[in-house]
């Protein structure tokens, strides 16, 4: 399974992807010095009450424009799903291209945005 996470400055999404698309997905606050293992604690509870488990997950995928977050989420997925977590960034190939001065300043929110309704 995959799990999808989108870090804003307000809200953390999570979603839980099988083969059949997606099949759980929760919303929380975002807590910026929020520690690894407490996101870990979180999700290993949201995951339980769906009948799911950290074993699960074999890939993490993570749109963040909260750097501290990203720092965390990081750590969480390799402590304790034990896989590397795939950031959305620039110079990501997605297929959308970013055509402005600096396209380090464009939020990965807004990459994952344009991408989804490109989808559409």
């Amino acid at each position: 399974m995959l799990l999808a996470i989108e870090v804003g400055n307000t809200n953390t999404s999570l979603g839980l992807y099988g083969a059949e698309g997606l099949i759980a997905h929760w919303r929380m606050a975002t807590i910026h010095d929020k520690m690894s293992d407490e996101w870990a604690a979180a999700l290993i509870t949201l995951m339980g009450e769906r009948g799911y488990k950290l074993g699960d997950v074999d890939a993490a995928i993570c749109s963040s424009v909260v750097p501290p977050v990203t720092t965390a989420m990081r750590q969480m997925v390799e402590d304790h799903l034990h896989t590397r977590l795939m950031i959305v960034e620039p110079g990501m190939k997605t297929g959308v291209k970013v055509n402005v001065d600096n396209p380090r300043e464009v939020g990965a929110d807004r990459i994952v945005n344009t991408l989804a309704a490109h989808m559409r």
